[in-house]
């Protein structure tokens, strides 16, 4: 650029926030089309061995959702759900 500016963009890619309509369609119907969408679980044991990033604000890599009665996946915070990958949408 003439100006010498340079632009840099954060893209995340990998979540979404927990209010973002796809993770609240996402709690409230299971077999809807966003159900998917998120990674959840039964249980708080699947990859035991990922490290906490942030662990002065997190205990744990998931979060009991009671909405929906389940775990959900999470790298950072808990109010960033991870999406699905493996989800082909």
């Amino acid at each position: 650029h003439q100006r010498g500016m340079r632009v840099i963009i954060d893209f995340v890619m990998n979540h979404t926030s927990d209010q973002h309509p796809w993770f609240q369609e996402s709690r409230k119907n299971p077999e809807g089309p966003y159900g998917d969408y998120y990674v959840w679980a039964d249980d708080d044991t699947r990859y035991p061995d990922a490290r906490i990033i942030f662990v002065d604000t997190e205990a744990s890599n998931w979060t009991y959702d009671p909405v929906r009665g389940q775990y959900f996946w999470h790298r950072f915070f808990s109010h960033q759900p991870d999406l699905n990958y493996e989800n082909p949408a």
